[in-house]
């Protein structure tokens, strides 16, 4: 008796669900998550469709270890990122992370 108190219960405060079933999506949101890198306090994020950097479809800085992209990820792409910490004290960019 208590599990079908608990289930009205929980119907009643939750009766939405987000996405609703058989809801058409129609964004990407993607998270990029690095490691610190000593001396930054900040962090250049790139992203890009080809691997040697030329064609750069989305680029950031950040001071947080996350980034998350709305707007330029495709799902039937490939895509390439970067990450290179940034001091801004001694204005020195670091090297960018490997591919």
């Amino acid at each position: 008796m208590k599990k079908y108190i608990y289930l009205v219960v929980l119907s009643i405060l939750l009766p939405n669900y987000f996405p609703a079933n058989e809801s058409l999506l129609n964004y990407t949101h993607v998270l990029f998550e690095w490691s610190q890198i000593q001396d930054s306090d900040l962090y250049e994020i790139q992203i890009s469709n080809n691997s040697d950097f030329t064609n750069i479809v989305s680029s950031a800085t950040t001071p947080s270890l996350v980034y998350i992209e709305k707007n330029s990820i495709d799902w039937e792409s490939e895509y390439f990122w970067r990450i290179r910490g940034v001091n801004t004290d001694s204005n020195t960019n670091f090297t960018w992370s490997p591919i």
